[in-house]
């Protein structure tokens, strides 16, 4: 069997991308005893480049696509691979409404919807959350679903937006958004944004009693290391639990 894996080897998603195909790579050594061929291609976290990589996995034969790794990417290679009949295998899609696309399409993650709707209802319940600040990037993809998603699970929970800041990479200071989040003393603060600003944005927060809620951009051992003691306190969802079965596992 020939697998292609298309993932974010390299841009603004590598700290997905990376070990997303890595650990396609160790599956397919240790489980595929030689009988599948893996072929990997970088999607260079842009969609023009994961609509390339699709086009060109697909040329090469493969039955089956895992990847790419951003929802956006997906969005522009998957009907590719859905036109072709050839199945794909989401990893990390979290703010893709997968169906829409076709019927050889799915994914293995919890959608945004999912993560972000659980983490702000234990906030609303266990940390007594009545408003918050929403931080997010509105020139990234991602981060505005993420937004949505948080509005969405604000509203569900009885919690009061009280202002949006936005991140513009580029244009405004890390420092200077998380400043102006904090200044009226907020019960939380929702972070829509991509893991690329997150270690950072969780460093110039660190001094808050806010309750600081992230997104799928947050969820990250790298994020959490690289932010040491300013993740303490941190609430956010996971895309899967090992210690968690049910009749679908």
């Amino acid at each position: 069997m020939a697998v292609a894996s298309i993932a974010s080897s390299t841009g603004s998603a590598s700290a997905y991308g990376v070990t997303q195909q890595n650990g396609t790579v160790l599956a397919v050594n240790e489980l595929a005893d030689g009988s599948i061929k893996l072929s990997t291609y970088d999607d260079l976290s842009d969609p023009q480049a994961g609509t390339d990589a699709m086009k060109k996995a697909i040329a090469d034969g493969a039955s089956i696509v895992l990847g790419p790794t951003l929802s956006p990417v997906a969005v522009s290679a998957d009907p590719i691979a859905q036109a072709a009949g050839v199945p794909v295998l989401g990893v990390t899609n979290a703010v893709l409404d997968m169906a829409s696309i076709g019927n050889v399409v799915w994914r293995v993650s919890l959608s945004e919807n999912a993560m972000v709707s659980a983490s702000v209802k234990y906030a609303a319940s266990k940390k007594s959350v009545k408003n918050a600040v929403l931080i997010w990037e509105p020139s990234d993809g991602y981060s505005a679903g993420s937004a949505e998603s948080f509005r969405t699970a604000a509203k569900a929970n009885g919690i009061t937006i009280t202002s949006e800041q936005k991140h513009v990479e580029g244009s405004t200071s890390v420092d200077a958004v998380a400043t102006q989040a904090t200044s009226a003393s907020p019960d939380a603060i929702f972070f829509a944004l991509r893991s690329a600003v997150a270690d950072d944005f969780l460093v110039a927060t660190g001094a808050t009693t806010a309750v600081r809620v992230g997104g799928n951009g947050f969820n990250s051992a790298a994020v959490i290391e690289s932010s040491g003691s300013a993740a303490d306190g941190l609430i956010v969802s996971g895309s899967w639990n090992i210690n968690v079965s049910n009749s679908l596992s």
